[in-house]
């Protein structure tokens, strides 16, 4: 990994790390510290590789600090689909969700 992506991305996962942790304390969650790490780490790399992405595309001076692009947008295709799934998923259930309650309420009005 390029130390131009490392760096930003290891101070924002420990940013977001320190942050989670923070929320689940107030609100009385439980901590689990790998879930949130994984996380953590995750949403930080997907950040800076696609802050650096755009970047390169408009500076090209910039694309000399990036030399494994092909692990950068594979990572930002993969959020991209996941994401995406995602919103189909919640979609799809929230859809199913009002069919149900939109049946229950008719059958109370026929009786």
């Amino acid at each position: 990994m390029d130390k131009i992506v490392f760096i930003p991305s290891a101070l924002l996962a420990l940013i977001l790390f320190v942050t989670y942790g923070y929320f689940h304390w107030k609100n009385k969650h439980p901590f689990q510290t790998t879930d949130i790490l994984i996380t953590s780490i995750f949403q930080a790399f997907t950040i800076v590789a696609g802050i650096m992405l755009i970047v390169s595309t408009f500076v090209e001076s910039c694309e000399q600090y990036i030399t494994q692009r092909d692990q950068y947008i594979f990572i930002a295709g993969a959020a991209i689909i996941g994401i995406t799934g995602d919103k189909i998923v919640r979609k799809l259930i929230k859809i199913e969700q009002g069919n149900r309650g939109y049946v229950k309420r008719r059958v109370k009005l026929n009786r």
